[in-house]
C-alpha cells in the first residue's frame, strides 16, 4: 500500500518510495547522458585530431634540435611536456567515457559494437594513456639525471 503524500508528477501516488526517489536521478542521468555524448564528439571530433597535428608539429621541431641542453633552452622541451600532459589528460577522459558510459552488448548495453572491438578501441586509448604518463616520467628523470 502506497503511503501518504509520496505523490509523482502526475497528481497521483507513488507506488514506492524509490520510485518518487530515483525519478529526479533518473532525470538527471540522462541529462548528463546527452552532455556527455555531445562532448565526446567534440573531443573525437576536433580536440583528438588538434592534439594529432600538435604532435606532428612537434615532432618536427623535437628531431631539429641539436642536443637537450638546445631543447631546453628554445623551449621544446616545454612544449613535449605540454603536449604529454594533454595526451594524457585526453586519454584519460577517453578511457573513463568508454568504461563509464559504453558498456559492451555482453554486459547489457545498447552499443551495437562487439565487446571485442570495444576492447581493441580501449586498449589503444590506454596505450596512448600509459605512454604519455610513461614519456612523462621518463622526461623528468633525464631532466633531473642531467640537471
Amino acid at each position: 500500500k502506497p503511503r501518504a503524500g509520496l505523490e509523482n508528477e502526475d497528481g497521483g501516488v507513488a507506488e514506492t518510495l524509490n520510485e518518487k526517489d530515483l525519478h529526479g536521478l533518473r532525470i538527471y542521468l540522462q541529462r548528463e547522458e546527452v552532455a556527455l555524448r555531445a562532448e565526446a564528439k567534440q573531443t573525437l571530433n576536433h580536440e583528438l585530431i588538434d592534439l594529432i597535428e600538435a604532435c606532428k608539429n612537434l615532432v618536427e621541431k623535437t628531431v631539429a634540435q641539436e642536443s637537450f641542453s638546445a631543447a631546453l633552452k628554445a623551449g621544446v622541451v616545454k612544449q613535449v611536456r605540454e603536449q604529454l600532459r594533454a595526451c594524457y589528460r585526453l586519454g584519460v577522459r577517453l578511457e573513463s567515457w568508454l568504461i563509464t558510459y559504453q558498456p559492451p552488448l555482453s554486459a547489457g548495453g545498447n552499443v551495437g559494437v562487439s565487446a571485442e572491438v570495444q576492447e581493441g578501441i580501449y586498449q589503444n586509448v590506454h596505450t596512448m594513456t600509459v605512454g604519455s604518463s610513461d614519456a612523462l616520467h621518463r622526461m623528468l628523470a633525464f631532466e633531473r639525471e642531467h640537471a
